[in-house]
C-alpha cells in the first residue's frame, strides 16, 4: 500500500536514482500516483548523484563521436529510450497489446491502450456496428464500491450526457459491465496543457489567453447545465492541431472524492482535486464547492501557462500539505515578477481569479471569458501545436502523471569508456536494475543513453525491470571487430499517459443560399413587375404623390460591378450618402415595386420594416480609427485589435432587399418563440440588486439579452419553422450547421452597418458628438446601469431603434479582424465572412454599459458564440422573398 505521509527529499532521491528495495520504491511509486507535489519534486532533483552520468561528464561523449560502435551503441540505446517511453507502464505485467489481449466491452472492440491515471484507464475503442472510433474510460474499481459514490456519478453523467459544447469532450455512452463501470467518449487527438508547457516552456501571453478563453467557454456551458468540475488543470484541457481546447474529465471529480478508505491525508487530497490547482474552499470540502472553485483553478492553470510554474511549486512547498495550506493562507507571487511581459491588466484579472474568498472572484467563466479575451488578441493555437508536435527527442516526451521512463543508473566507479573487456565484465556482473517507476521523462535520460552507450562498448548488458520486478528489456552490444550490431530487446508493456485521445469534431461547412429576391443585381434573377412607384409617407393615413420608376431613378443610380445587370424597371439603390427624406423614398420606392409592404408585422407581434438595396462606404478612416483609440488602454490589446479592425474605409454593395426588425427581439417576443427569458434585467432574475433595478417596471418590451450567437440561430430557426419558413440554421447543442434557409437569420455585418448608418456618415447617425448619441443609444452615460424598453428613444433614418444600444447585437459573421483587407481595391459585394464551428462571432451596434466610442456605427466586437452576456443580444432578418412568396 502507498506510504501514508510524503517521502522525505532523500528517499525521492534514492528513489529516483533506482537504489531502494523494491518493497520500498513499490510503495513510494504507489504514493507518486496520487501526489502531485512528489512528482514536482522528483522532477527537481538533478543528476549529480547519479554515479554513471556523473562519471561520464568527466569524459566528453566528444572524444568518441568517429567510433562507429559508439554511434551503435547511441542508436540503440536511443530507441530503446523511445520505445519503453511509448510501451512501458507502471504496475502491469509487461504483455504485449493487440486485439486480441485487449478484447471487448459489449459493443466496443478495446484497440489500444491510451493512458492511464487517477479517474482510470483509457482506451481507443471501436463501437463494432457504428463503426465509430471512440475513447473509452475505465473506471477503478476502487471509486466505484461505494453504491452512493456510483449513485452520485450516474446523475452527474447524466448532466454530462446532456452538454453539447466545442469545448467540452462529448460523453456519448456510460454503462457497467460485470462490476467495471466505464465512459464512452468522443475521441480528440491532441496535446494536454501540461505536456504543452513541458515541451515548449512558458507560452506567449495571447496563447495563454486564448486556451483560458476557450477553456472559460466550455466551463460557462457546464455551469449553466448546474456542473461544476472541481478538477480543472492543465493536464485536463486538450490542445487539438486546430487549434481548439477540449475540457476532459467533466463530472469524474467527485467520483474520485468518494474514494472509501485510506488515511486522512491522502483521502483528503483526492477529494479536493489536484493540490497545485486546489482552490481553499476545497480543502475542506469539494461537495459544497460551486462554479467559483472551478474559476480559481483555471486562474492557476493560467499562472502555470504563462509562468511554467503551479502558483506554490518550488522546495518549500516539497508536500501536499504545505501547497493546500498556502492555497489557504499566503499570497501567490505576483505574476509579473516572473513575466515582466505580462500586461497589467491580464495580472489583475488574474489576481481577480486567484482571489482567496470566492465573493472576491468572477461569479461565472463567462465573466472570465468576457475579461481574458482582450488579451488573447494575436494568438495562434494552431501554430502552438505544431511548434510543440514537431519538437522530438526525450526532452520533450509527454510528462503526464503516469508515465514511465527507463532510468539508467550504475555504481560506476573507476571504469572508463574505453576499458579493455576485463573491466567491463565484472561491470556486466554488476547490472544494474532500473525502476520503470511513476516519474515524468527527464531531461537526463539523453545523457543516460549515452552512458549506456560507452558501457556497451566494453560489451555488456542491462537489465531494465519494472516495480515489479519483472524484465522489461534488456540491451547488449558486443565491441566487434566484425561488425556485430547493437541490439535492444524488450517485451512491451502498457503503454502511456493519461490525456484523453480526441480528434477534432467536424462539422460541415455547407454554404449558405444567397436569399434570392427580384429585384437583384445579378443578372438571371427574376424581377418583379410594376410600372408606377407609389411613394405613400411612412406616417400613417398620409401619401405623397405617386411617382414612376423614371422620376424615381433621379435620386442616384448605383456603382454596378462589371459581372451585374440592374433591371431597367428598377427603382434605384440607395446610394449614401442620403438624407431622411430620400431614405423614405427610396423604402417607398421598393416596396412598390416588390408589391410588399413598408413595414411588416408577423405572428409574434415582432415589427419589421424593409431596407433596400444600397451602396455606402462601410468602416472607418484611419483619423477616426485615432480618435476612437484615445480612450482606450495601450495595453488593451481586445479593444486596440477591434477598433483597428475597422480599417480600411471600403465600397459595400448590397443587392438585396431585406426586413430588419425595427427593434432589437423583445424578452416577450423570445420567451413566446422559446419558452424561456434568460435575460438578466427581469423580474425572474434572483439578485436583488437587479430586483431593486427593475423594480415597478414591465421588461417585457425590454432588449432580451444574456443569450448566446448559438440561442439567436436557434431563435431564428424555431421562429422560421413556426411559420412555416425554410430555417437557415439547425442547431444541435452547441453546434449550428448553416441551410439553405428561406426565412428569418441574422443579418450580415454589412447589412447591418447599411441599415444602423441610413445614409449617413457620422460616428452615430445622429451626427459626430457624444451629446448626439444620448437621443439615439443608450450607453454608459445615460442608461442608469441597465436596459431600457425599446422605441423609448429616436428612430434613425430608416425607422429603427436602439442600433447604438440598448445591447449589442450579434450578426451572422464569423470575426476575422483583417476580413476588410480583402475589398482595398474592389467593392465588396454582398460581402459576408462565413461562421465556421467555434469561431467567435461579430457583435455590432452599443450597448448600456460602454462608453460612446464603443457604440459608433463602424465598432465591431468579436466573441465566443456560446458566451451569453448582459450586454449582448440581437435583431433578426426576414428575407424579403418569403414575404413575397406568401402574399
Amino acid at each position: 500500500m502507498p506510504v501514508a505521509t510524503c517521502p522525505n527529499h532523500d528517499s525521492l532521491r534514492d528513489f529516483h536514482l533506482g537504489k531502494l528495495p523494491l518493497a520500498d520504491a513499490q510503495q513510494i511509486a504507489e504514493h507518486l500516483d496520487a501526489c502531485p507535489a512528489c512528482q514536482a519534486s522528483i522532477e527537481t532533483i538533478g543528476d549529480s548523484h547519479d554515479t554513471l552520468v556523473h562519471s561520464l561528464r568527466q569524459e566528453p561523449v566528444t572524444r568518441f563521436d568517429g567510433e562507429p560502435d559508439l554511434q551503435k551503441a547511441l542508436a540503440a540505446v536511443e530507441a530503446l529510450g523511445t520505445r519503453l517511453h511509448s510501451q512501458t507502464a507502471s504496475g502491469e505485467s509487461g504483455k504485449p497489446i493487440g486485439d486480441e489481449a485487449l478484447g471487448t466491452l459489449r459493443d466496443y472492440q478495446l484497440l489500444e491502450k491510451l493512458g492511464e491515471g487517477g479517474m482510470g484507464t483509457v482506451y481507443k475503442a471501436r463501437h463494432q456496428r457504428l463503426k465509430r472510433t471512440v475513447a473509452l474510460k475505465l473506471l477503478p474499481q476502487d471509486r466505484t464500491r461505494d453504491k452512493r459514490a456510483v449513485a452520485r456519478f450516474e446523475r452527474e453523467m447524466e448532466a454530462v450526457g446532456k452538454l453539447e459544447h466545442a469545448n467540452i469532450v462529448r460523453a456519448l455512452d456510460a454503462g457497467e459491465h460485470d462490476g467495471t463501470h466505464y465512459l464512452v467518449m468522443e475521441y480528440v487527438d491532441g496535446l494536454d496543457l501540461s505536456h504543452v508547457v513541458k515541451r515548449h516552456g512558458p507560452l506567449a501571453v495571447a496563447d495563454a489567453c486564448e486556451l483560458v478563453r476557450q477553456t472559460a467557454a466550455g466551463l460557462q456551458s457546464a455551469h449553466e447545465h448546474g456542473l461544476v468540475h472541481r478538477d480543472v488543470k492543465p493536464s485536463n484541457l486538450m490542445l487539438t492541431a486546430a487549434g481548439q481546447v477540449k475540457v476532459l474529465d467533466l463530472g469524474l471529480a467527485l467520483l474520485l472524492a468518494e474514494q472509501p478508505g485510506g488515511d486522512e491525508l491522502t483521502g483528503t487530497s483526492q477529494m479536493m482535486g489536484t493540490a497545485d490547482y486546489c482552490a481553499p474552499e476545497q480543502v475542506g470540502d469539494s461537495h459544497t464547492v460551486d462554479i467559483r472553485a472551478d474559476i480559481y483553478s483555471l486562474g492557476c492553470t493560467l499562472y502555470k501557462l504563462v509562468t511554467g510554474h503551479a502558483p506554490f511549486s518550488g522546495e518549500q512547498f516539497d508536500t501536499t500539505m504545505k501547497k493546500l495550506m498556502a492555497h489557504i493562507a499566503q499570497p501567490v507571487r505576483p505574476v509579473r515578477e516572473l513575466r515582466p511581459d505580462v500586461p497589467r491588466g491580464l495580472a489583475a484579472v488574474l489576481d481577480r481569479m486567484l482571489a482567496k474568498q470566492p465573493a472576491a472572484r468572477y461569479s461565472t467563466p463567462a465573466e472570465v471569458l468576457m475579461a481574458i479575451a482582450p488579451f488573447a488578441a494575436g494568438s495562434d493555437l494552431s501554430k502552438l501545436f505544431a511548434q510543440t508536435s514537431q519538437r522530438t527527442g526525450p526532452t520533450v516526451a509527454p510528462p503526464t502523471v503516469s508515465e514511465t521512463t527507463p532510468h539508467l543508473s550504475s555504481a560506476l566507479t573507476g571504469t572508463r569508456p574505453g576499458a579493455g573487456r576485463q573491466g567491463a565484465a565484472s561491470f556486466a556482473d554488476s547490472a544494474t536494475e532500473a525502476y520503470v517507476g511513476n516519474r515524468p521523462p527527464r531531461r537526463g535520460l539523453k545523457i543516460a543513453a549515452a552512458a549506456a552507450a560507452f558501457v556497451l562498448l566494453a560489451g555488456v548488458v542491462i537489465v531494465i525491470k519494472n516495480r515489479k520486478g519483472e524484465v522489461v528489456a534488456t540491451v547488449e552490444v558486443k565491441p566487434s571487430d566484425e561488425g556485430e550490431q547493437a541490439t535492444a530487446d524488450t517485451e512491451p508493456s502498457d503503454s502511456v499517459g493519461n490525456g484523453v485521445p480526441s480528434g477534432p469534431r467536424g462539422v460541415p461547412r455547407t454554404s449558405q443560399a444567397a436569399d434570392k429576391v427580384a429585384p437583384t443585381l445579378r443578372g438571371g434573377d427574376s424581377v418583379a413587375e410594376g410600372d408606377r412607384l407609389a411613394l405613400p409617407s411612412r406616417s400613417a393615413g398620409s401619401t405623397v404623390a405617386p411617382a414612376t420608376a423614371a422620376s424615381a431613378s433621379r435620386l442616384a443610380r448605383p456603382t454596378v460591378p462589371q459581372n451585374a445587370a440592374w433591371p431597367p424597371d428598377a427603382p434605384p439603390p440607395a446610394i449614401a450618402p442620403f438624407d431622411e427624406d430620400q431614405a423614405e423614398k427610396y423604402q417607398h420606392a421598393w416596396a412598390d415595386y416588390l408589391k410588399l409592404p413598408l413595414q411588416y408585422t408577423n405572428s409574434v407581434g415582432m415589427k419589421f420594416i424593409l431596407i433596400p438595396p444600397g451602396e455606402f462606404n462601410m468602416g472607418s478612416t484611419p483619423e477616426e480609427i485615432e480618435e476612437a483609440l484615445k480612450p482606450v488602454d495601450p495595453n488593451d490589446k481586445h479593444w486596440q485589435e477591434c477598433i483597428k479592425s475597422e480599417a480600411p474605409r471600403h465600397k459595400v454593395v448590397l443587392t438585396r432587399p431585406i426586413y430588419l426588425g425595427v427593434h432589437e427581439v423583445t424578452q416577450k417576443e423570445y420567451e413566446t418563440v422559446m419558452g424561456q427569458n434568460p435575460s438578466f434585467f427581469a423580474k425572474t432574475n434572483p439578485d436583488e440588486k437587479v430586483a431593486k433595478q427593475v423594480a415597478g417596471l414591465d421588461t417585457t418590451n425590454h432588449p432580451v439579452e444574456t443569450v448566446s450567437w448559438n440561442d439567436a440561430a436557434e431563435f431564428c430557426a424555431k421562429l422560421s419553422k413556426q411559420e412555416e419558413l425554410k430555417p437557415f440554421y439547425f442547431r444541435a447543442g452547441e453546434t449550428i450547421t448553416p441551410l439553405k434557409g428561406a426565412g428569418y437569420r441574422l443579418p450580415t455585418e454589412a447589412e447591418w452597418e447599411f441599415a444602423c448608418r441610413a445614409g449617413t456618415d457620422t460616428r452615430f447617425w445622429s451626427g459626430d458628438k457624444e451629446q448626439d448619441l444620448v437621443s439615439a443609444g443608450w450607453y454608459v452615460s445615460n442608461s442608469g446601469e441597465r436596459t431600457h424598453e425599446a422605441e423609448e428613444l429616436g428612430e434613425n433614418p430608416f425607422g429603427l431603434f436602439d442600433v447604438h444600444g440598448n445591447v449589442w447585437e450579434w450578426v451572422e459573421d464569423s470575426w476575422e479582424p483583417t476580413f476588410y483587407k480583402r475589398f482595398t481595391d474592389k467593392p465588396a459585394v454582398n460581402p459576408k465572412c462565413p461562421f465556421s464551428a467555434g469561431a467567435r462571432r461579430v457583435i455590432r451596434g452599443g450597448n448600456w454599459r460602454y462608453l460612446a466610442s464603443l457604440c459608433r456605427s463602424a465598432y465591431r466586437g468579436a466573441s465566443d458564440p456560446s458566451i451569453r452576456n448582459n450586454v449582448i443580444g440581437f435583431r433578426v432578418v426576414l428575407v424579403a422573398a418569403s414575404l413575397r412568396a406568401s402574399r
